[in-house]
């Protein structure tokens, strides 16, 4: 899925067209964005295995992140693989920024915010067993 995203380094702000991919581990830039968006290299390297099962080495970056369905900024990191990775945009949002932003893709292929407090019903209902269960024995 494409979506618009906007990609900030403190002095100026770039829009990017970026493929939501729930493949990707982590989100990837090509070196153009970095050029443009300025982004600071952090000094470290990982491997990434891409599609083909081959091993690709990727150097670290740090980007602002807006994705206007999240509403927010979010400081996270980005990888530039050292081989080009080929796709229509420069941009791909792994699974990394949609999880930490709450970001489901439904079939439909439209961007969903998870609501953080409904994550929490299941506990709030344990909770209320556990206390039901302890305030009952104790009154009898």
């Amino acid at each position: 899925m494409w979506k618009k995203v906007f990609i900030a380094n403190g002095k100026g702000t770039y829009e990017e067209t970026a493929l939501f991919d729930t493949g990707a581990d982590v989100s990837l830039v090509d070196s153009e964005v970095v050029k443009r968006a300025g982004l600071r290299f952090l000094g470290r390297t990982i491997s990434l295995r891409g599609i083909s099962g081959r091993l690709i080495r990727a150097f670290e970056f740090k980007a602002n992140i807006f994705v206007p369905e999240v509403g927010h900024w979010r400081k996270q990191s980005v990888y530039v693989p050292e081989t080009p990775v080929r796709v229509d945009g420069r941009v791909i949002i792994g699974k990394d920024y949609m999880r930490a932003t709450g970001i489901e893709l439904s079939r439909k292929g439209e961007t969903q915010k998870q609501n953080p407090l409904l994550m929490l019903l299941p506990l709030v209902f344990l909770a209320g067993l556990f206390l039901g269960s302890f305030f009952g024995s104790r009154s009898k």
